[in-house]
């Protein structure tokens, strides 16, 4: 488990902060997003091993990233 790396994307601050401070406990590598273009960005630049999304993002719905 050591280094996997985790995408959280969410547009509430609150959840981001929390799923972010369980999964670092646990020894996840965590970026997070607070929009899908932003995520995008994220995903050309990173290999992730798990993508946490928000369905009601602002700029796109979460079944379509």
């Amino acid at each position: 488990m050591a280094g996997e790396r985790i995408l959280v994307v969410d547009d509430e601050a609150e959840i981001v902060e929390l799923l972010r401070d369980v999964l670092v406990a646990e020894g996840y590598v965590v970026d997070a997003a607070p929009d899908a273009a932003a995520s995008l960005q994220l995903i050309r630049e990173n290999i992730y091993d798990v993508a946490l999304l928000d369905f009601n993002l602002p700029d796109m719905d979460g079944m379509m990233l």
